[in-house]
């Protein structure tokens, strides 16, 4: 009897904290039954990121009904979506996933947090920069942190400041970040990667007159609104609806726009090439 494979794909934050260095991804297992295939799609549907695995599950819809040309069968089989919410919480992700396959395999099938942390480092890492890191005090963030370094090959980290997900007040942050960089040479800048909330409320400490930029990663769209006030920052991204040009994307705009009457957004896209790369 051949056993079952089973796939998970990252964009939850609390499963992802449970799992060491996978952020920002839903959780996906697969089973089979008799006629179908049961897919457990673990996401933060409650909580801080809410926002993010509703995204996700419209996009990992989208995906099985691009992947399937509609039918959402494969190879005689029908595909049966079963959603479950970890609530935000690292610890109830685990025990959902562990709940949804019965044994130790499993094969990842979306980008981490981790990766877009590498990316970001790659377009930052110039001679004669300085940084400063701005991260949430969790696995997310410090495992994010820790990747962002380690890819740094010729600028200098000079400071990692950690604060906790529910923080609203960045003043005192702000101050020791300035400390770290307004003697500094050279470009200083302070890389922020968080999940939820506004960081960029620091900049209304006039980080400017030090000559300290912001730079980030790419986020939903409602956030990055927030990026209006720093024309030219720099920072990678994994996904925007307007720069993939293939069929695929055309897809997938077109479709999104059709239910939605609006674009698709970061984490649908992350959502979509999972189901794809599961079916």
């Amino acid at each position: 009897m051949t056993t079952p494979r089973r796939l998970f794909a990252t964009h939850a934050l609390a499963a992802a904290a449970a799992l060491s260095l996978l952020a920002t991804a839903p959780l996906t297992a697969l089973a089979q039954a008799k006629g179908e295939v049961k897919i457990a799609l673990i996401a933060s549907k409650s909580g801080p990121l809410e926002a993010y695995a509703k995204q996700t599950i419209v996009g990992f819809n989208l995906g099985l009904e691009y992947a399937t040309g509609g039918t959402m069968v494969v190879a005689g089989k029908k595909l049966v979506v079963i959603e479950k919410d970890d609530q935000g919480k690292p610890d109830v992700g685990k025990n959902l996933l562990a709940q949804a396959y019965a044994d130790d395999k499993a094969d990842r099938t979306g980008r981490n947090s981790s990766q877009d942390a590498i990316a970001n480092a790659v377009a930052l890492d110039k001679a004669g920069t300085s940084i400063v890191t701005l991260a949430q005090d969790n696995a997310f963030g410090k495992d994010g942190v820790k990747a962002f370094k380690e890819a740094l090959k010729k600028s200098k980290l000079v400071h990692e400041e950690y604060l906790p997900a529910a923080t609203s007040d960045f003043t005192a942050a702000a101050q020791r970040i300035i400390e770290k960089l307004k003697d500094q040479p050279g470009r200083k800048v302070v890389w922020i990667i968080w999940a939820g909330g506004n960081p960029f409320k620091i900049a209304d400490l006039d980080l400017k007159r030090y000559n300290i930029e912001i730079a980030t990663g790419g986020n939903i769209l409602p956030a990055m609104t927030a990026y209006k006030q720093f024309p030219g920052m720099e920072g990678g991204l994994y996904y925007y609806f307007g720069i993939p040009k293939n069929k695929v994307n055309e897809w997938l705009v077109a479709n999104h726009y059709t239910k939605f009457k609006a674009p698709p957004d970061f984490f649908t896209a992350g959502g979509m090439s999972s189901a794809i790369a599961i079916v």
